[in-house]
């Protein structure tokens, strides 16, 4: 018998645990008068492997009268489930173990909850043959022809409201090319000696030899040749320097300038930190509306006695220099500071670029061979004869936004806002 009530103790203790798998089993209380049967609690200890003990006394339980009555003493162990019942209606305690199975729950608590499902789905389909029936009262009552009048009369007012929208855009785009046009023309009286300026400044910075003493032979004259000058018109020139943008950087590299290397400073002492590498000036370039001016030509300034002043570097150290505001001022014809020299950055010129840099050919050019008179006079030309000279073909172009110096500069345009 003591292994039938220990198995279905045992049975019972596992369904406990397998529900919930946190719980833990620490101590086992035997009620019931049942439990003083000699050896049965040795024997569910042992059977159980836990602390298996009898419920003999109620620690919180008062009344000297009740507790010192022979009935109660003698059967103290059977008032264990009395005295939990109790605790619970007095709400000095709540039952927190439920063995009742899972789905057992579950099912109680959806039988609970369909008559409320029920309510709700009839009270969702009250709902929409309420709305249903709105709506097909409104749509039944609407009549187009009660409104035809009232429609026609809007479509008359949308009608002139559109042509009066159109006719004030006319006028206003004819005010604004009658505004253009007077601009432009304005421009170009003022573009004329713009453009004169820009000319004569190009010329003024190319380079040349001493008036009066040129260099008897072609190659050692200090001239560039200019075959050709074209201009082209960008709405933003930096569409034109994005393109250019690696020639720029081969035009300007470093070591390709026309100024004279600074000579090596001394080696830094022992233990004493090198100064730190100057950084270049970052380039952005031009922006706005200008025109790119392109020149090409050549030059024979290329001997080996030339060296390193010949070919691209001729050109980088005389015309690309100048251009960049290092060479002469230029002279300005009009404008609040007519008759004055100014740099020539003054006049919108800048950020020259070599497009265009082949290598050095041999030509063969025929000059006249002057020969002296019998009485020391001046030299009378006498036949032509065949020189070999080294040729550099060129391509050149800059950036040109037309500026009258005095005038203060437009402020720049505004940049493009980030998507």
């Amino acid at each position: 018998m003591f292994s039938e009530f220990a198995s279905e103790l045992q049975r019972s203790l596992n369904y406990f645990t397998g529900a919930d798998r946190t719980a833990t089993v620490g101590k086992v209380l035997l009620l019931g008068n049942a439990t003083k049967l000699r050896g049965l609690s040795d024997f569910v200890a042992k059977q159980l492997q836990l602390d298996v003990q009898r419920l003999e006394k109620f620690d919180r339980m008062d009344g000297p009268t009740v507790l010192g009555a022979p009935a109660f003493r003698e059967n103290r162990l059977a008032f264990g489930t009395a005295y939990g019942l109790a605790l619970q209606a007095a709400a000095g305690s709540f039952l927190q173990t439920n063995l009742l199975p899972k789905e057992i729950v579950v099912d109680r608590l959806i039988e609970a909850k369909k008559p409320w499902a029920l309510a709700a789905l009839v009270g969702l389909f009250a709902a929409a043959a309420l709305n249903f029936a709105g709506i097909f009262f409104a749509w039944s009552t609407y009549a187009p022809r009660l409104y035809a009048a009232a429609f026609a009369k809007a479509d008359a007012v949308k009608s002139a409201s559109q042509a009066a929208s159109a006719a004030l855009e006319e006028v206003r785009a004819k005010r604004t090319e009658a505004a253009a046009q007077q601009r432009y023309l304005v421009d170009v009286q003022n573009r004329r000696f713009q453009t004169l300026d820009m000319l004569r400044a190009v010329e003024s910075l190319l380079p040349r030899d001493p008036p009066g003493k040129p260099a008897p032979n072609p190659a050692d004259r200090n001239e560039l040749h200019i075959e050709s000058l074209d201009m082209q018109y960008f709405p933003d020139l930096a569409t034109w320097f994005a393109a250019a943008k690696r020639q720029w950087e081969e035009t300007h590299s470093v070591g390709g300038t026309a100024a004279t290397p600074p000579p090596a400073s001394a080696p830094p002492a022992e233990g004493a930190e090198p100064p730190p590498a100057e950084a270049a000036p970052a380039q952005v370039g031009p922006k706005g509306p200008g025109w790119v001016v392109q020149i090409t030509g050549h030059h024979f300034h290329n001997e080996d006695r030339h060296k390193p002043e010949e070919g691209e570097q001729f050109l980088r150290s005389s015309l690309v220099q100048a251009l960049l505001g290092n060479g002469d001022e230029v002279l300005v014809s009009a404008g609040p500071w007519g008759g004055r020299r100014v740099p020539v950055t003054e006049l919108g010129i800048g950020y020259p670029i070599i497009m265009e840099s082949p290598k050095v050919q041999k030509v063969q050019i025929q000059r006249a061979k002057p020969t002296a008179t019998a009485t020391g006079g001046p030299a009378a030309p006498a036949d032509a004869e065949t020189i070999e000279l080294k040729r550099y073909d060129f391509t050149l172009q800059f950036a040109w936004q037309p500026t009258t110096p005095g005038i203060p500069k437009p402020p720049p345009p505004p940049e493009p806002a980030a998507q």
